[in-house]
């Protein structure tokens, strides 16, 4: 019996060893050995469009008006829409407001559009800018970031998709480390093997290369990326393009909530791409890996668990020891990593706490996403 146990901790603790630490390691070492793209960028700018999509944000509208001229990329080769997708409040009058007094924006009303996904795909089929920036309102853009993306794009004509990187507007700690990681992690993927995450609070897309989106999409920033990588495009998050977040989570319950509702709509789309057909293998293992991340590490944790706690009362209790050590090297190295990013003077045990609470967290999100969507789908 303690010999089975013995196996079954060892197999366990190394398939989720691997599905972690190794999957980042992995994608470091094809990182570090991809060739730098030698083509130079373009000299100028170009004209581009962008892109807000929006809907009952009075509150947070004439904010994101003074967030575009913060930007440096140069107005005339700038076009603002505001896209409103049928607000009821005083958005509208504000924006319009905005025009009078000179600002340069412009307003179009899709009074009929159903949620963002019809505003997104108004834009990519009747803009006429090739490149388009989205951003939402609640995003505070840095001055580089549109022009960073832009040049991204521009820099690899294989690219469709530019994500930035993401920072909370927040001091839970939970959160601040979650976009940390998530930054570094689509990165990696990005530039290993082409098939980043990006989010929705600011991203480019090249118009002529994207598909527009299917009806029923709740994710449009996911479904966009998949798409294109599905393609062999290339999706990349560029790491010189920072946008803040302000609407974000303030509290565990918070975090957990917002958390499940994204990765339950994130799954559905992962398992619609799954399906679907892929020119490039190494997109679909992308693909492949998050959904053994939402199905697969969560029992895996539970079998290290049980088997570990059995051991306990075994000779071979030391095992134990050796596993938490393995996994203890490495998340220890991605918090120092992360701790530039924490607030200033922000106590040490307090990014501990965090990075544990966050583990556990981020295994209940992704234990209860999974379990929820087999029994949504029988």
């Amino acid at each position: 019996m303690t010999t089975i146990l013995v196996i079954l901790f060892s197999v366990f603790t190394a398939l989720l060893w691997l599905s972690t630490f190794g999957w980042l390691a992995l994608l470091g070492a094809m990182t570090m050995f991809r060739r730098p793209n030698a083509d130079r960028l373009a000299e100028g700018k170009i004209d581009i469009a962008v892109v807000i999509p929006s809907l009952n944000e009075e509150h947070l509208i004439q904010a994101k008006l003074q967030d575009m001229k913060r930007t440096d990329y140069p107005p005339d080769r700038m076009r603002v829409l505001i896209l409103d997708g049928g607000s009821t409040d005083k958005t509208p009058a504000l924006v319009t407001q905005a025009i009078e007094e000179g600002g340069a924006v412009q307003l179009i009303r899709l009074e009929h559009a159903h949620g963002k996904s019809d505003q997104i795909n108004y834009a990519l089929l009747n803009v006429a800018q090739d490149i388009i920036v989205f951003t939402d309102v609640d995003a505070r853009l840095a001055p580089m970031c549109i022009g960073e993306l832009v040049r991204t794009l521009m820099r690899e004509p294989s690219t469709s998709v530019v994500g930035a990187v993401i920072h909370p507007d927040t001091t839970f700690v939970e959160e601040r480390i979650y976009w940390s990681f998530l930054n570094t992690l689509w990165w990696l993927e990005g530039e290993a093997l082409g098939s980043a995450g990006v989010s929705g609070v600011c991203y480019a897309v090249r118009r002529c290369s994207v598909l527009p989106l299917l009806p029923g999409i709740r994710v449009e920033d996911m479904h966009l990326a998949l798409a294109a990588a599905a393609r062999g495009l290339g999706v990349r998050l560029c790491r010189t393009a920072h946008a803040t977040e302000v609407r974000v989570p303030h509290t565990i319950r918070e975090f957990f909530r917002f958390r499940y509702r994204r990765g339950h709509a994130y799954l559905s789309e992962l398992l619609s791409a799954a399906r679907g057909e892929w020119t490039t293998k190494r997109r679909l293992i992308v693909c492949v890996v998050r959904l053994w991340h939402f199905f697969i590490t969560p029992l895996l944790s539970i079998g290290v668990l049980l088997t570990g706690t059995a051991l306990a009362w075994t000779p071979y209790w030391p095992w134990l020891l050796g596993t938490l050590l393995a996994f203890a090297v490495p998340a220890a190295g991605i918090m120092l990593a992360t701790e530039r990013l924490m607030p200033t003077g922000l106590p040490r045990r307090t990014l501990i706490q965090g990075v544990c609470r966050l583990g556990g967290l981020a295994w209940l999100a992704l234990l209860w996403t999974s379990l929820s969507t087999r029994w949504s789908r029988g």
